[in-house]
């Protein structure tokens, strides 16, 4: 808007009756999978945020989006989560069937040189859970660098298969603990991570209920368990003893909004 710049979105979930009423004619939304027909898009930018990690050939992906750039100049901004943060903080919660590939700093480079973009920068952001990369097209084919990390990664992997088992089982006792001494319990987020950290725990009455602040999940009910998704305001009526706040980097504002409605519950944040 500031630009007087055009945009197209792609995505197959896109609901034209949630489009906010103030947006403008700007960008062209097509509901729909990215695919060979977009090729012949144009596009002096191209942003693809929490999607690479979803889609089980990446390189054909990205292959299929330098085409689409042709011989034009054009920067790609990339967002996933780290793998590297996955692991080390054994953060189970982020391990889950729709991700179909995990990258670091590294492999996600590779992959970006291998299919002709040149990395100018990556770097981590949000509370370093994701991989920030802006990459622009070459018709060069640069040599991948070293592997010199995969040796890493390994450690990182078998640290996280020695661990996870005491770690599942400390969450586990604690959340049902919590329930036979008749504490509720709520998270706070009902997004994949909720659904992830629910079903690998295997709770069910142990947790309350899951807030969110989006109100098109208010009343809806999570997938595998069943619970309800409730409002920030309902809190006032189910007056919880804890709060598991499934994405630190919120903690501080949902402890404020916790404060403003006369509530002290613990406040527990996934690492």
């Amino acid at each position: 808007r500031i630009g007087g710049n055009l945009g197209i979105g792609v995505d197959p979930a896109y609901d034209p009756a949630r489009r906010p009423p103030e947006a403008d004619d700007r960008v062209t939304y097509l509901p729909e999978f990215y695919g060979e027909r977009h090729v012949g898009l144009e596009a002096d930018f191209v942003c693809c945020r929490h999607t690479l990690e979803h889609i089980d050939r990446t390189a054909d992906f990205l292959g299929l989006v330098r085409r689409s750039i042709g011989d034009r100049e054009a920067t790609l901004f990339l967002e996933v989560p780290d793998v590297d943060r996955v692991l080390d903080d054994l953060a189970f919660w982020d391990v889950y069937y729709e991700h179909c590939s995990y990258f670091n700093s590294t492999s996600l480079t590779r992959l970006l040189q291998a299919t002709g973009f040149e990395v100018l920068e990556c770097w981590r952001e949000y509370g370093d859970q994701y991989l920030m990369v802006v990459a622009r097209s070459t018709r060069l084919a640069p040599a991948c660098p070293a592997t010199g990390d995969v040796a890493a990664t390994e450690r990182r992997v078998d640290r996280f298969e020695a661990h996870i088992g005491p770690a599942l089982e400390d969450w586990d006792s604690l959340l049902r603990s919590s329930g036979e001494e008749g504490r509720r319990t709520i998270l706070w987020g009902s997004g994949s991570k909720a659904v992830a950290f629910l079903t690998t725990l295997g709770l069910n009455g142990e947790v309350e209920a899951l807030v969110d602040v989006n109100p098109h999940r208010h009343g809806r009910f999570v997938p595998g368990t069943a619970h309800a998704i409730v409002s920030p305001d309902s809190l006032s009526l189910i007056e919880p003893d804890t709060v598991v706040v499934m994405n630190r980097v919120y903690r501080e504002e949902i402890s404020a909004q916790l404060a403003k409605m006369g509530l002290e519950p613990e406040l527990v944040a996934l690492p």
